[in-house]
């Protein structure tokens, strides 16, 4: 019988940090309470670390690694980050070709929905000589709004290169969930959230075995692996681990990109062609740019501001786009 757990850790580690409980301020001192995530922070959500500890395939397991995500109450978007065969049983992965899973520069929302998917391929189309082309033809537009966000591709009826993921993993047989668990963090103070919302590293582990062991005698180290209090290495157990940080991670247009790939969610049905997502994509871009200069200006009249919110003014005045506009709103 599976079981799964939630634990968070601090980002900084020097030799290892024991699991904590998802409604634990990482610092109850209050030394470092900037770590809870406020209003108008930035926040990048990262995957950092798979293991997989369940044999599903006699020659090594075949997987795909996503995680969904939503930020308050929109719509659930899919991030793909890894698709590889052959992966031994409990081989550590931390080499993505998609690792951030999304990254804001002005968070206000109240909470963050994070979904882990794990996946392994049905092994019933797996020795096909075509197998590898799909599994390269992945990994070449890796970087591609499709591949990256696979409902772009679907809600655009677009192929990249040549490749409609949702079509290949169908033609592989399909896959079987091998983890799929959900985790809201909420912004609210510490002993009033179930699940606070602060910087760290978010630990998803699924154990498998018939032992009952408690994961809250575990460790994650300084690489990111779950370790005994001795520590020494747990491979038989598969885990997933994320890390929030107070940081915005400019990626060329990953940010339109994600909410391309939002508005996709909420709309939901087929459009035609790559005209369509330039268009989407070009009217982001300038919705983007206004929705800066708006939260510029209510930033500007405020009469005292946090300090996140200094940070973020100043970021926006520094913005070569934004500066003509609010030079003449501060005159």
């Amino acid at each position: 019988m599976n079981r799964f757990f939630w634990f968070v850790t601090p980002r900084k580690i020097e030799e290892s940090e024991r699991l904590r409980c998802l409604d634990e301020l990482i610092y109850p001192d209050g030394s470092e309470t900037k770590t809870l995530i406020q209003e108008a922070d930035p926040v990048t959500l990262t995957l950092r670390a798979v293991c997989v500890g369940e044999e599903y395939d006699s020659d090594g397991n075949d997987l795909l690694i996503r995680t969904r995500y939503g930020l308050g109450r929109s719509e659930l978007v899919e991030r793909l980050h890894y698709c590889e065969t052959n992966i031994e049983v409990g081989r550590w992965l931390g080499d993505f070709f998609n690792d951030i899973v999304f990254s804001v520069q002005d968070f206000q929302e109240n909470a963050i929905t994070i979904e882990c998917l794990i996946s392994e391929f049905k092994s019933s189309k797996l020795d096909d000589e075509n197998t590898p082309n799909i599994f390269n033809a992945v990994r070449a537009a890796s970087q591609s709004a499709s591949v990256m966000f696979p409902l772009i591709g679907t809600w655009f009826g677009l192929a990249t290169s040549a490749l409609d993921l949702g079509a290949a993993i169908r033609d592989l047989g399909g896959v079987e969930e091998v983890m799929k668990q959900r985790l809201r963090l909420t912004r609210a103070k510490p002993k009033h959230a179930t699940s606070v919302l602060q910087e760290g590293y978010y630990v998803c582990i699924q154990d498998h075995s018939k032992e009952r062991r408690n994961p809250r005698e575990w460790n994650l180290n300084r690489q990111l692996r779950l370790v005994t209090a001795n520590q020494e290495e747990i491979k038989e157990i598969s885990y997933a681990v994320y890390e929030i940080h107070k940081v915005f991670e400019k990626t060329g247009n990953w940010e339109v990109d994600g909410n391309v790939a939002q508005m996709a969610a909420i709309l939901s049905k087929k459009n035609s062609g790559g005209a369509a997502l330039d268009r989407m994509k070009s009217a982001m871009t300038g919705f983007l740019k206004y929705q800066r200069l708006d939260r510029a200006a209510e930033l500007l009249n405020k009469p005292i501001r946090t300090p996140s919110e200094e940070r973020l003014l100043n970021e926006f005045l520094a913005d070569p786009q934004l500066r003509p506009f609010l030079e003449k709103l501060k005159s």
